[in-house]
């Protein structure tokens, strides 16, 4: 009789963790057709409790799978976009189908030159001499959020879940006189799903459904 009672606690036990389990991870999840992306200029580091001259304005280029989908040709610094995507668009240069990657050239400042290039640079130019490339996650994500800095920073690797970019490095200057010495390199903070959609949040943004 013992016997007959244990399996039978030990049977309802299973089917409550079955149940549990069913209930809190569906078994036929879709990926989103349509979402948002924000992105969030914060290209500059802070030096002696101010940031100086290295507060960048900067290009964004935003490319589905197709190509260019989205430009914003100025974001000051602490500025911040919103990228729609919907798999039912037809691709153009204003309208993405979905975000695969994001290009992003800082803008020269005050000083005539950037602060920030696709790689350290010694010679500063006036013009970025390449963008700075953000690879999105790999699969469909309703709301993701990037946050592109100017400090040291580690590389992301991409994944299915997760955004790439390369390691954050911030600009050399000569002690002397404060000039820029060798533009530092952009990093970036990548952030999807409750995470994005809490920052949209904190800027007043809805996440996208």
């Amino acid at each position: 009789m013992d016997w007959i009672i244990r399996k039978h606690k030990n049977t309802f036990v299973l089917l409550i963790m079955a149940s549990g389990l069913s209930l809190a991870t569906p078994l036929y999840a879709s990926n989103p057709t349509s979402g948002q992306m924000i992105l969030i200029n914060s290209l500059g580091v802070i030096v002696n409790g101010n940031l100086g001259g290295s507060a960048s304005s900067i290009l964004v280029q935003v490319n589905d799978t197709t190509g260019l989908c989205s430009t914003t040709s100025s974001l000051v610094y602490g500025g911040v976009i919103t990228v729609p995507w919907n798999n039912a668009n037809v691709h153009s240069a204003t309208k993405c189908t979905n975000i695969v990657s994001v290009n992003v050239s800082a803008l020269k400042t005050t000083s005539g030159v950037v602060q920030y290039d696709s790689t350290a640079n010694a010679t500063p130019p006036v013009t970025a001499t390449a963008p700075t490339v953000f690879t999105a996650p790999t699969t469909p994500i309703a709301n993701i959020a990037l946050i592109v800095t100017g400090v040291a920073s580690p590389a992301m690797v991409n994944s299915a879940t997760s955004w790439g970019s390369a390691l954050g490095v911030a600009p050399v200057y000569l002690v002397s006189n404060g000039n820029i010495s060798v533009t530092g390199t952009m990093g970036g903070v990548g952030m999807e799903g409750v995470r994005a959609e809490a920052r949209m949040l904190r800027y007043g943004i809805m996440p996208a459904s």
